[in-house]
C-alpha cells in the first residue's frame, strides 16, 4: 500500500515507512473484545548533516498529504514539547494537504493535524505521521572489521532459529562478545537479537530491526491466550515471543540509533546486566507484552534521549533475576508513548533483594492512557530511593475509557486540566498525574 504522505527533505524525496501500530483484537488481553483489524502507522527518518546543524543552518522539510480528507485547511503542530531544551519547530501550511517546517537540529515528533473537519481519528495525535530526525553517523565502523556484523542499505534476513520459539519466520543472531552489530541508514534487518553471558556488545546506526515482521508486512497470528478474529489466523497457535535485542548476564552493552519495530515480547530487554546504555532509540509497539525497554536486575544503566511507543510498559525497571540487585539507573530526556496497556514509567516486577537509585528525568509521557508512575513491588525487595524529576504526562482524552473506569473531558484544547486516570477497579496500585491533554 501507498503510505498517505509524501516527504521532502532538502529537495529529496524520503521514504516513509508502514509499520502495525495497533494489532487489533489480536493485540488485546482483553478476548471479549470486538473484532477489529490491524491498523498502521507511518513514520520518516531524516538525517541532517552535523556540520550544517553547528553552522546554523536550517533543514527545509515538507510534507503533503494524499489523503482526500485532509485536503483542507488544516493547522497542524510538532509535538511534544520537551520539558527542557529546544521546542519542536513551527509548522506552516502551505498548501492543501501540504505543511512545511525547518529542522535546527535532532528529535522524534509526531505531526498532528488540527481542524474540526476532521473525524476524532483523524486529529489524533496516534495517527499523526512520525518525524525521526538524527545527525549522520560520521564515524561508522569498517565492513572489514571481523568484530563487525555490518548490515548495508536494503532488507536482511537473519538466519532461522528454530530452537528460540519465535514469532513471523523465526531469525535471529546470536550475539558475540566484544562485537558491534550496525544497522546503516536504509538497512532493514529481520529476526531478534540475543546473547547470553556476552560483554563489550555495541548495537548502533540508523537502520531499522524489525523483530517479528517486516515494514509493511501483516502481523503475524496472535496465540491462542490473545483474541485474533482474522478468518486466516487459528486459535491454537504456540505462545511464541520475539524481542527486538534480548542479552541476559553481561556488561558494558550498548544501543544506539536504531528503530525497533515488530517486535511480539519486550523490545528491548537486559537481564543481569552490568553497565548499558541506551541511547537516541526509536521503539515503535503494536500489542500488548510490548514494553519498550526493561531493565531487570540491572546495574549502571542510563536511557536517554529516546522516543518509546508501547502497547504495555514504555519503562520498566525489574528485580525478577534474584541474582543482582537492581540499582543506579537513569532515564532521561525521553518520549514515552503509552498506547492500550501498560504505563508509562514502572517500577516492578520486582523478586530480588533490592532496587534501589532510580531517576526519571525530563519525561514527557504522552498519549497517556495507564498510570504515570507506578512502583509494583510483588516480592519483597526494599525499594528505596526512587526519583521522578521535570515529568510532564500529557493524558489521554479518549471518549470513553475501559468499562470500570471514569470518562475523560473530550477536548482538544492544549491547556492545564485535572481528571482523574485510574480507579480501583481498573488497577491495584495506581499513582496518576494528569497536567495537560491535547489529544
Amino acid at each position: 500500500l501507498t503510505p498517505p504522505y509524501t516527504v521532502v527533505h532538502n529537495g529529496r524525496q524520503q521514504l516513509v515507512q508502514r509499520v502495525t501500530v495497533d494489532g487489533g483484537s489480536g493485540a488485546r488481553a482483553d478476548l471479549s473484545s470486538p473484532c477489529r483489524e490491524p491498523t498502521d502507522g507511518y513514520f520518516v527518518m531524516l538525517q541532517l548533516d552535523p556540520a550544517e546543524v553547528n553552522s546554523g543552518a536550517q533543514s527545509a522539510v515538507e510534507v503533503t498529504s494524499s489523503d482526500p480528507a485532509l485536503q483542507l485547511d488544516i493547522a497542524a503542530a510538532l509535538r511534544p514539547t520537551p520539558v527542557a531544551g529546544a521546542a519542536p519547530p513551527p509548522v506552516r501550511q502551505v498548501g492543501a494537504g501540504k505543511w512545511a517546517f525547518q529542522l535546527q537540529g535532532p528529535g522524534s515528533w509526531v505531526l498532528e493535524l488540527r481542524a474540526d473537519a476532521l473525524s476524532y481519528r483523524q486529529r489524533s495525535f496516534a495517527s499523526g505521521l512520525m518525524v525521526f530526525a538524527e545527525f549522520e553517523d560520521t564515524d561508522p565502523p569498517q565492513v572489514s572489521d571481523p568484530s563487525v556484523v555490518f548490515f548495508g542499505p536494503g532488507t536482511h534476513r537473519l538466519p532461522l532459529q528454530p530452537s528460540w520459539n519465535l514469532d513471523g519466520e523465526g531469525r535471529g543472531l546470536r550475539l558475540a562478545n566484544h562485537s558491534t552489530v550496525y544497522l546503516a541508514p536504509g538497512a532493514v534487518v529481520l529476526g531478534t537479537l540475543r546473547g547470553d553471558h556476552v560483554h563489550n556488545v555495541s548495537i548502533r546506526g540508523r537502520g531499522i530491526l524489525a523483530a517479528a515482521f517486516l515494514p509493511g508486512e501483516s502481523p503475524p497470528c496472535a496465540p491462542a491466550r490473545l483474541p485474533d478474529c482474522r478468518p486466516n489466523c487459528s486459535r491454537s497457535s504456540v505462545p511464541t515471543s520475539s524481542n527486538g535485542v534480548l542479552i541476559t548476564n553481561g556488561s558494558n552493552i550498548r544501543i544506539e540509533g536504531i528503530t525497533i519495530v515488530h517486535a511480539t515480547s519486550w523490545n528491548i530487554h537486559l537481564q543481569s546486566v552490568r553497565g548499558a546504555h541506551v541511547q537516541r532509540v526509536k521503539i515503535l509497539g503494536w500489542r500488548v507484552y510490548n514494553d519498550g525497554v526493561d531493565l531487570d536486575s540491572v546495574q549502571d544503566a542510563v536511557v536517554e534521549d529516546c522516543f518509546i511507543r508501547s502497547d504495555d510498559d514504555a519503562i520498566a525497571v525489574k528485580g525478577m533475576g534474584r541474582a543482582l540487585d537492581t540499582r543506579n539507573v537513569t532515564v532521561r530526556r525521553s518520549t514515552l508513548f503509552n498506547q492500550a496497556h501498560g504505563n508509562c514509567m514502572q517500577i516492578g516486577q520486582v523478586w530480588n533483594s533490592a532496587v534501589s537509585n532510580i531517576r526519571f528525568d525530563h519525561i514527557v509521557c504522552v498519549h497517556q492512557r495507564g498510570t504515570a508512575f507506578e512502583i509494583l513491588n510483588d516480592g519483597r525487595a526494599m525499594v528505596s530511593d526512587v526519583v521522578y524529576a521535570d515529568v510532564a504526562v500529557h493524558a489521554l482524552n479518549w471518549p470513553e475509557w475501559d468499562q470500570n473506569c471514569t470518562k475523560a473531558a473530550h477536548s482538544l484544547d492544549f491547556g492545564l486540566k485535572v481528571c482523574s486516570l485510574c480507579l480501583p477497579a481498573c488497577l491495584p496500585v495506581c499513582l496518576s498525574v494528569c497536567l495537560a491533554g491535547w489529544l
